[in-house]
């Protein structure tokens, strides 16, 4: 029975569902544990985007940015950025926040997302309880404590391996913020039962945050309705008034969005795909989807994606019977259980944006898309659990699974500590991806590894030569080894010079006047300027070249406009002396 005074809801056995506090000592132990398992994140360094996303990322250092921040595209901090897909402002402002705190150490973004997270472990724990007391019938009373469905779901999550990338990897937070404020607003939704006051429009403003963290936050709605439908099949008139103000908020990111992006997606991948095969590559990614959360094993930064062309190949079957069984599992549960049936869509409905291949990123398949299914997941095995009938044996099994999780999610935290661990992993999962290899090589030069990262950059060519940054990072192991006709060969290669890179100019402009040749040199540093007039150490290198062909005039130009840029390097100071009259 539902109470229409707003924020008290009872069970059907009539007594009021626990406040919030009377679940505070299962609610610390999932924090803890939320916390533990991740603790390694705490030592770990900037790796994989939060290179380009953090630190070198301009738009945090100042809050007065939020107006570049709320009308550009993710990437738009940067000078080439490029067709993107993603409008993620919040982003933005939570790594501004996190830059007034903690200036560029990694502990404290590491420290924030450890704490989202465990807020988020503890909400699961009110939502699986609420969920229990709305839809789940007699199972709603039936244990207390330590022994109830919502601290079994809640602890699950927590510690699910398959969640580790999203807690371990900065560059996972709007993940991470966007379930934050999607789980707040479900539950404000579901504090306002059927009215229309504090709670309810507490809701739509949180919803309106979510949407600004990631686009997965635009399907909240559907669960809301869903929500509805199951717990009270309002008239349909009525769920569309309900939901309006939802659809308004989501208009509002929607438009700002197409004016960032110029367009609601408008890079495309995989343009040879049809239809038919797209959709053949979405049920073979869902499938994947849910094997890994029933088995998170094999756990990787890069999954690479083979598409599948024809029904006839095995990804494509098992992709096709995974999704057959999982619809005849979510029919079995809407004629059985409306809970069992709700768990199944809060593993669905959020990856449905993700499973066209055309408009996710090359790494179509990531694991940190999981993170908010793994709570239709974790809700799913506490039912299994509760339908063992002996008690012991329910303790045993969840015991054991938490190890197993508790243990895997550790050992893959330490994976993420810094980019060598991070990329040798990967590399190895991932033989035949050229920017896990070039990743790898990365890793392996910044150790001072340069013979070792020299074969890798080789071996991501041999897998894509058309591609301009690996040459461009073979060229400066090989100018480190004093290699410097090699690294001319790689500089000068179509595919790089069709890229029209500045920083390439810029290597190539440094290793002519290895060669004496100081033209060519002045040529390429002029090139690389036109493109990016800010570039300090080009501004200085381009003026020593000038210095040594006796033009000290130009010379002193180009050491002033580099001091300018960077006001406190010495040595561009110094070089301006030199021939400052």
């Amino acid at each position: 029975m539902t109470d229409r005074r707003e924020g008290r809801t009872e069970s059907r056995s009539g007594r009021s569902n626990p406040r919030p506090w009377g679940a505070t000592p299962p609610a610390l132990v999932v924090a803890a544990a939320a916390f533990a398992v991740h603790l390694p994140a705490l030592f770990g360094e900037f790796v994989y985007d939060d290179m380009t996303q953090v630190l070198q990322n301009r738009w945090i250092r100042d809050l007065g940015n939020l107006g570049e921040i709320f009308s550009g595209s993710v990437w738009s901090f940067q000078a080439a950025s490029g067709v993107s897909n993603y409008y993620r402002p919040a982003m933005h402002v939570i790594y501004a926040l996190e830059y007034q705190l903690f200036g560029l150490k990694p502990w404290g973004f590491h420290l924030v997302n450890l704490l989202l997270h465990a807020a988020v472990s503890v909400l699961v724990l009110l939502l699986v309880r609420r969920l229990f007391a709305d839809l789940g019938g007699s199972l709603a009373e039936s244990r207390s404590g330590f022994r109830t469905p919502e601290f079994a779901a809640a602890l699950l999550f927590a510690i699910h391996p398959v969640n580790t990338e999203a807690v371990a990897w900065v560059a996972a937070v709007p993940e991470l913020s966007f379930t934050l404020f999607g789980l707040l607003a479900f539950l404000a939704f579901r504090r306002s039962a059927e009215g229309w006051g504090r709670f309810y429009w507490l809701s739509v403003l949180l919803f309106f945050a979510a949407t600004f963290c990631k686009e997965t936050a635009f399907v909240l709605p559907a669960l809301l309705a869903l929500y509805e439908v199951l717990l009270r099949r309002p008239p349909a008139s009525r769920l569309v008034a309900r939901l309006f103000p939802f659809a308004a908020a989501a208009g509002v990111t929607l438009a700002l969005r197409l004016h960032a992006l110029s367009g609601f997606a408008p890079e495309k991948r995989w343009p040879d795909l049809s239809a038919f095969q797209c959709a053949l590559n979405a049920a073979a990614l869902f499938a994947k989807y849910l094997l890994t959360l029933v088995l998170p094993v094999g756990l990787n930064a890069f999954h690479v994606l083979h598409p599948v062309r024809s029904p006839l190949e095995p990804i494509a079957v098992a992709g096709l019977l995974g999704t057959a069984a999982f619809l005849v599992a979510s029919a079995f549960a809407w004629r059985r259980s409306r809970l069992a049936f709700f768990g199944l869509q809060v593993i669905a409905v959020p990856l449905l944006p993700v499973l066209y291949v055309r408009v996710v990123g090359e790494n179509a398949f990531a694991e940190r898309y999981l993170y908010l299914p793994s709570i239709g997941f974790a809700l799913l095995a506490a039912l299994v659990l509760l339908a063992i009938d002996r008690e012991k044996a329910r303790i045993a099994i969840l015991a054991t699974v938490a190890v197993l999780f508790a243990t895997g999610s550790f050992a893959r935290t330490l994976v993420w500590k810094d980019n060598f661990a991070l990329f040798s992993d990967t590399a190895a999962k991932s033989p035949d991806h050229f920017q896990s290899q070039a990743s790898f090589a990365n890793a392996l030069y910044e150790k001072g590894e340069v013979d070792a990262a020299i074969e890798r950059y080789r071996l991501a060519i041999a897998l894509d030569p058309g591609q301009c940054t690996p040459r461009q990072n073979l060229a400066t192991a090989y100018l480190r080894k004093g290699l410097v006709d090699e690294a001319i060969a790689e500089l000068t290669n179509p595919a790089v010079l069709g890229a029209g890179d500045p920083e390439a100019s810029a290597k190539l402009a440094f290793a002519y006047t290895a060669k004496g040749w100081l033209a060519a040199a002045v040529t390429q540093y002029e090139a690389a300027l036109r493109f990016d007039p800010k570039a300090a150490e080009v501004h200085n290198n381009l003026g020593v070249v000038l210095w040594r062909m006796g033009q000290p005039g130009r010379s002193a130009g180009h050491f002033a406009a580099a001091l300018a840029l960077e006001p406190g390097n010495r040595r561009y100071a110094e070089n301006l002396k030199l021939v400052a009259p």
